[in-house]
């Protein structure tokens, strides 16, 4: 309904298409422009991207304070106040506590994800991997490790930064 191309797949035309799922998998749906990015590789690019296009990007300093005027917005931080002439709130975690700032309130949660990556190996899959009825997703890298993931969550805490596993359920995947 969106316009995405979804193929049903069953039978021989399954296994021709994904030979290394198990023999209990009996169904699929394939979409050529379904894929995923490495959010570490996707965030570096992003600036630079945003950057190249002539914002200023000033990473971890804390927005203290906002002011909306007639040239846009007065930010203060610890590094000394800002002026410009439009903002965008680029935060992670962070940004539903920016946004609070200009009294917007923004539906943030803090998610630790977590995932357990292989050693490497020769090529299992080429294509990512998500389970209809649980969070499981897999896929495999250039390098050959698989990287085996989905919706199981840790602990973490903003204030501190903590992070931590939760191993009953990463012994899930």
């Amino acid at each position: 309904g969106a316009g995405m191309e979804i193929e049903w797949l069953e039978g021989s035309a399954l296994r021709d298409r994904a030979p290394w799922l198990g023999p209990g998998v009996c169904a699929a749906t394939f979409c050529a422009e379904e894929g995923f990015g490495n959010p570490l590789l996707a965030g570096r690019a992003i600036a630079a991207a945003v950057v190249k296009a002539g914002a200023m990007l000033i990473p971890r300093t804390e927005v203290c304070g906002v002011t909306a005027n007639a040239r846009g917005f007065h930010l203060e931080t610890p590094r000394g106040p800002l002026q410009c002439g439009a903002l965008v709130i680029a935060s992670g975690a962070w940004s539903g506590d920016v946004a609070r700032l200009l009294s917007v309130e923004l539906p943030v949660q803090l998610r630790v994800n977590m995932l357990s990556v292989t050693e490497p190996c020769g090529p299992v899959m080429d294509r990512l991997v998500t389970h209809a009825r649980r969070n499981l997703t897999l896929k495999q890298l250039p390098p050959g490790t698989c990287l085996i993931g989905g919706g199981w969550q840790g602990r973490g805490d903003l204030g501190s930064g903590r992070k931590e596993l939760d191993y009953e359920l990463l012994a899930q995947n």
